[in-house]
């Protein structure tokens, strides 16, 4: 899976990998051996996990193709067994921005250097209280 410059950032922490399989339920999103996608939840504690995702740069299936199928992985989510999923994404990533959002996210705040590498993220939640 050939990363962009903005998803291998992420990747430069330790065991990062191991420790999102350790913390909760991770999936690899393939077409004809070809790897899309990798995401999955960590389960912070009871009902509520952090949502994580990052898509190849080189897709060449059709994006909506992988994005339908998150967004029925994360309505399959709300309420069984999550009552809240949060994710956090990087302020200017506009289509990052634009694909939570169309998930049903909604944005609760801003944190301030918050990324490994000193950036801003805003923290956005979906849950049981919008069903």
């Amino acid at each position: 899976m050939k990363l962009s410059e903005r998803s291998q950032i992420i990747f430069m922490i330790p065991n990062l990998l191991e420790t999102f399989e350790a913390l909760g339920s991770s999936h690899t999103f393939r077409h004809e051996g070809k790897v899309y996608a990798c995401g999955g939840v960590v389960d912070i504690w009871d009902k509520m996990g952090e949502l994580w995702l990052t898509l190849a740069d080189d897709m060449d299936l059709p994006v909506f193709s992988v994005c339908s199928v998150m967004r029925d992985y994360v309505e399959n989510l709300i309420g069984n067994p999550y009552r809240r999923l949060q994710a956090t994404v990087k302020v200017g990533e506009t289509k990052a921005i634009r694909f939570i959002e169309w998930l049903g996210f909604e944005r609760e705040g801003l944190m301030r250097q918050y990324g490994v590498e000193g950036a801003d993220y805003y923290i956005y939640a979906r849950g049981t209280w919008q069903k």
